[in-house]
């Protein structure tokens, strides 16, 4: 069984690399801690509270994956609200992904130091993920994704960086507060419970990320991203 371990939570100097930034393991928090490298459960637990806001106990339970779960359960379809809006094309410079969806900040990481490489990195550049494929239905090393971010129509880019133009028209939007590793719950819910009763059609083009804030600055729980699922229009 996989185990992930907030990436906010510092480590003990014998822990290995650990990969995502959910607690929703059934395991014994002193097993989680074991395998993270923290001598036992105590403080691995202070550690997670200092980052979450909660105990590991609370956190299973009342989790930002815990309300999708349930909305998705009952199949309550108005369960989080959902804005339906239309966006311009807009031109982005990107670098490719493949592989797990939650590696895309090494894509990122890349994208912003070409960025700011080519002095072309604005104080409050925006940060958004586009992905191609569907985990559920291609195996992880196949997984194809771009990071992205935002510039002016006629900026010149040279490699690393590419130009993605993330597709004009219509979207359905919801807004997921929480870890990017829980919200495989908010897609689940968005795709299987809201999108069958919303009177929509999905469009073939990918669904993007916008990130609200940056990980650096704030806890995993105070994260904000908009998922942008593209509609067909009516």
């Amino acid at each position: 069984m996989t185990i992930f371990v907030p990436k906010g939570l510092p480590r003990s100097p014998a822990s290995r690399p650990i990969t995502g930034i959910a607690f929703t393991s059934p395991c014994a928090v002193g097993t989680i801690a074991e395998r993270a490298g923290y001598s036992g459960a105590d403080p691995f637990a202070r550690a997670f509270r200092e980052a979450y806001g909660k105990t590991p106990a609370d956190y299973r339970a009342t989790g930002s994956h815990a309300a999708f779960k349930a909305a998705t359960e009952a199949e309550n379809h108005t369960g989080f609200p959902v804005a339906i809006e239309t966006l311009p094309a807009t031109r982005c410079a990107s670098v490719a992904h493949r592989g797990a969806s939650l590696q895309i900040d090494q894509a990122m990481g890349r994208l912003f130091t070409a960025l700011a490489a080519q002095k072309i990195m604005a104080p409050d550049q925006a940060m958004r993920a586009l992905f191609f494929d569907d985990p559920d239905l291609v195996s992880v090393e196949a997984l194809r994704a771009r990071a992205c971010s935002p510039v002016a129509e006629g900026l010149p880019l040279a490699p690393p960086l590419e130009e993605t133009v993330l597709r004009g028209g219509l979207y359905a939007r919801l807004r997921y507060r929480g870890p990017y590793a829980d919200m495989k719950g908010a897609y689940r819910w968005l795709l299987g419970v809201w999108l069958p009763q919303s009177g929509h059609e999905p469009d073939d083009d990918p669904i993007f990320e916008a990130y609200l804030n940056n990980p650096q600055h704030v806890a995993p729980a105070e994260l904000m991203t908009d998922i942008h699922l593209p509609l067909k229009a009516p």
